[in-house]
């Protein structure tokens, strides 16, 4: 459950905070192209730092794509409000989904274990 907390509430404020507080607003006068697309792959990248280096080909080719395409989603709210908030709630959004696919039990899906 705290795992939960972490993923869905803390995780979410402090990585806006960093990519679209800090890392966005450093970028000030460049093109929002190139804002959106510099960020959100800083973005993707973190979120594949600490992988199993055994499997980190794999898991960088599953996981990179969707997290660029959320990091342009977020990117792009946060150019077009001025404001953190909302990339927060749909960052928080996005990780509730995540978390509660993942505590789906294997055998709900027909997996067998």
């Amino acid at each position: 459950m705290i795992a939960v907390v972490i993923a869905v509430v803390i995780a979410p404020v402090t990585e806006e905070l960093t990519f679209r507080g800090v890392l966005l607003k450093s970028m000030g006068n460049r093109s929002r192209r190139a804002i959106i697309v510099v960020t959100a792959l800083v973005f993707a990248a973190f979120h594949v730092v600490g992988l199993d280096p055994a499997h980190l080909l794999q898991a960088s080719a599953v996981v990179l794509p969707q997290l660029f395409i959320v990091g342009v989603a977020l990117a792009w709210v946060t150019l077009r409000t001025n404001r953190l908030g909302p990339a927060i709630f749909l960052h928080s959004g996005f990780n509730l989904l995540a978390a509660l696919v993942l505590l789906i039990p294997p055998e709900a899906l027909g997996i067998k274990t």
